[in-house]
């Protein structure tokens, strides 16, 4: 057999990859010293900072969000200190109910097992799993709370009940005989040590 014609051979396709790189600093003083910096580093890796989307802020005064989060700096409730949390900004609140909502009005045919389990526990595991090292306990509840609701409004109008359903099907009848995931159940770490340390090269 003969060699394969030039024409015959697999061709490279030259492709062009654009690299984002998204971070926040925080740091308590000095921020155009940290700022300039990161600029030292980012020049080494060959990337360059996007001065539009770059700002600086006093976060004890303001709160930013940044990746799905909202972060603010305030007084803890139980010690007092100042400290910086961040738990799922109100946009991400607003989409993971719009998931939802639809999820439960594309599938109010199936059976409310099936429903759940393919449709409405992938959609909160999957956000809960996002925000879950952050203080978001609070912001689960609601979604959990929001999440029970829309099902028990689905079940009075598939059954022609006037009521809105929660005698018949309180919060605890989903998780206990209906299998709905426990979004509140996701442990959130409260000392940053911790919540990080995860994240550490042993």
């Amino acid at each position: 057999m003969g060699k394969p014609a030039a024409t015959d051979r697999p061709r490279l396709t030259p492709l062009s990859h654009s690299f984002t790189l998204d971070f926040v600093i925080l740091c308590t003083q000095q921020p155009e010293r940290y700022l300039a910096e990161a600029k030292k580093v980012l020049d080494r890796l060959g990337l360059k900072l996007n001065e539009q989307k770059t700002r600086m802020l006093n976060a004890k005064e303001e709160t930013f969000d940044f990746l799905g989060h909202r972060f603010a700096v305030r007084s803890s409730k139980r010690t007092g200190a100042m400290k910086t949390f961040y738990y799922p900004r109100p946009k991400a609140m607003k989409a993971v109910k719009s998931k939802i909502q639809e999820a439960v009005r594309t599938g109010q045919h199936w059976s409310l097992p099936h429903l759940i389990k393919e449709r409405i526990n992938p959609i909160l595991r999957g956000w809960g799993n996002y925000f879950k090292t952050g203080n978001s306990r609070m912001h689960f509840m609601s979604i959990a709370n929001y999440t029970t609701y829309v099902l028990s409004i689905m079940l009075r109008k598939k059954h022609k009940k006037r009521s809105k359903g929660w005698r018949d099907h309180p919060p605890s009848w989903f998780y206990d005989y209906q299998g709905l995931f426990k979004l509140y159940s996701l442990s959130a770490v409260s000392d940053s040590h911790s919540r990080y340390g995860r994240l550490a090269t042993p």
